[in-house]
C-alpha cells in the first residue's frame, strides 16, 4: 500500500464517516490511511510532505491546517452588504494584496515554492470539503493516539527521572 498512517484506536472511538475515502481501511482496532493517495492534497493544503514517520508536531500541523481550510471554504460568500464598502477601504485592501503578492514573488525568486504550481484561476486549489473533513478527523485521531503513546505507562511520573 506504500506509505501509510497507522492509528491504534480504542474500541470506543468510531471512524469518521468516510463514504469513499480512497486508501482508508479499518480493522483489528487499527485505522490505516494511504498517505500516497492524498499526498497532493496534504502538501497543497498543509505544506507538510507526508513521508516517513510523522511525528506529533506534523500530525497536529496537518490537522490544524486541514481544519483551517474547511473553515475558510465554509464561510459564506461576501454578500451585497460587502459590495457597499467605501472606496478608501477597497484601496487599502488592494494595497495589502499587492504587498502580499510582492512578498510571495520574492519568496519564489529566493528558492521558495513555485508560484503557479497547483493553482487555479482564483489563486487557490479546491478540494472536496467532505474529503478534507474526513482527513482532518483521521489526523486528529492520529495526534491523540500519538499523545497517548508519549504520555503512556512508560513515561516517568512527575518529579522522577527514568533512572530513579
Amino acid at each position: 500500500m506504500g506509505r501509510e498512517l497507522r492509528i491504534r484506536v480504542s474500541d470506543a472511538r468510531t471512524p469518521p464517516q468516510v463514504a469513499d475515502l480512497e486508501g482508508f481501511e479499518v480493522g483489528d482496532g487499527e485505522w490505516r490511511l494511504s498517505l500516497d493517495a492524498h499526498r497532493d492534497l496534504l502538501v497543497d493544503l498543509t505544506g507538510v510532505e507526508p513521508d516517513g514517520d510523522l511525528g506529533l508536531q506534523d500530525l497536529v500541523t496537518i490537522r490544524a491546517r486541514l481544519e483551517g481550510y474547511i473553515e475558510r471554504t465554509s464561510r459564506p460568500a461576501k454578500g451585497a452588504a460587502a459590495e457597499t464598502v467605501d472606496e478608501d477601504r477597497n484601496r487599502s485592501a488592494g494595497w495589502i494584496e499587492r504587498v502580499l503578492e510582492w512578498l510571495r514573488a520574492a519568496i519564489v525568486r529566493t528558492g521558495g515554492e513555485r508560484a503557479d504550481e497547483g493553482r487555479k484561476d482564483d489563486g487557490e486549489v479546491h478540494y472536496s470539503e467532505e474529503r478534507v473533513r474526513c482527513l482532518a478527523a483521521i489526523f486528529r485521531a492520529a495526534a491523540d493516539a500519538r499523545r497517548r503513546e508519549i504520555t503512556g505507562p512508560s513515561a516517568a511520573p512527575t518529579g522522577q527521572t527514568a533512572a530513579d
